[in-house]
């Protein structure tokens, strides 16, 4: 069974790459296989690391909005991806829209 861990909050300063980084990071040692997505468009923290496995993709639009055609290309990452452990580190920018599209559109309902 594949893990998603969406590290995402509406403050920014407070640690959400780093989070991301760690969890990363420990599933590597872990041998997990684990691989990162960078959504954080401001900070590309998660993504200076070499050692770990990461591909950036900007989930907002020009107005701040989300791309609907880059949230379909996360979520063909997540369900087509062999990696069975996935990270996604999230900026403060993309808080209230990425979640309010995740509503609106059902997007990890059972």
């Amino acid at each position: 069974m594949k893990e998603f861990h969406c590290i995402v909050g509406n403050k920014g300063g407070v640690g959400k790459s780093l989070a991301a980084s760690l969890v990363t990071q420990y599933a590597e040692d872990q041998r997990w296989g684990p691989f990162g997505i960078e959504c954080d468009q401001s900070n590309r923290t998660l993504s200076r690391y070499e050692r770990l496995r990461t591909q950036r993709l900007e989930l907002l639009d020009s107005e701040q909005q989300i791309d609907r055609r880059r949230f379909d290309t996360l979520i063909e990452m997540l369900v087509q991806d062999d990696e069975p452990f996935v990270v996604m580190d999230n900026g403060q920018a993309s808080f209230a829209p990425l979640t309010r599209y995740m509503v609106e559109c059902h997007a990890f309902d059972t």
